[in-house]
């Protein structure tokens, strides 16, 4: 069975194949699993937090279609946002007021039913979407068959939430190729939950180090 994970700009794509989760970022329309990956098109990296926005991005994680509990959300979605955090200087931090958000996690029934998840670009209120009917893993020491890495998935996707491109080499958060499901054929592995220098050099060139003052 194949899966989309839908990104942004104005949609990404992700297709599962035989070696793994490939993300395909178009500008224009969906990729379909025979049209083959694509890639970002230069004139959309413009797309960006400006550096007032930077100084502190919000987060809201909706409550509703979910059966994952909060704190466990709010413990995988609050590390990936910090290893980002970490490596650049954009801050980040939760509210619990939707309208005051920046980007936005949720939880919605996706169509059609082979995509996964997708974003919306910067700079105005980022969606990052989940496909509640996805089997999403929260737990790396017990993951459900068949499952994606959640937060592995997210850290992925927050770094197209603030205008990343893709990375060539394999291995990287923001590679093109994304985690293996579970039991799947072992190409990526199942998680890749820390930064490279590359991911990280992807951000800092748009926003700058983090020891800017």
């Amino acid at each position: 069975m194949s899966y989309l994970v839908f990104l942004g700009f104005f949609l990404l794509a992700s297709i599962t194949t035989s070696s793994g989760q490939i993300c395909a970022a178009r500008a224009d329309v969906p990729t379909l699993p025979n049209s083959g990956p694509s890639v970002f098109s230069p004139t959309v990296l413009s797309a960006r937090w400006s550096a007032r926005q930077v100084r502190k991005l919000k987060f809201y994680l909706d409550p509703a279609r979910t059966n994952i509990p909060f704190s466990t959300r709010k413990r995988i979605f609050t590390r990936a946002f910090d290893k980002w955090e970490r490596a650049s200087c954009i801050k980040f931090a939760i509210t619990s007021v939707k309208s005051n958000a920046n980007i936005v996690l949720q939880f919605l029934p996706i169509f059609p039913t082979d995509t996964a998840a997708f974003a919306t670009p910067p700079p105005t209120q980022v969606e990052l979407t989940f496909d509640s009917g996805e089997i999403w893993s929260t737990d790396s020491s017990n993951p459900p068959d068949n499952s994606l890495d959640l937060e592995s998935v997210a850290l992925h996707l927050i770094g197209h939430a603030i205008g990343l491109q893709h990375l060539a080499t394999t291995g990287h958060v923001m590679n093109r190729r994304l985690v293996d499901r579970v039991g799947a054929p072992n190409t990526e592995g199942i998680r890749k939950t820390r930064l490279q220098d590359e991911d990280i050099t992807l951000a800092t060139n748009i926003y700058g180090p983090c020891d800017d003052p």
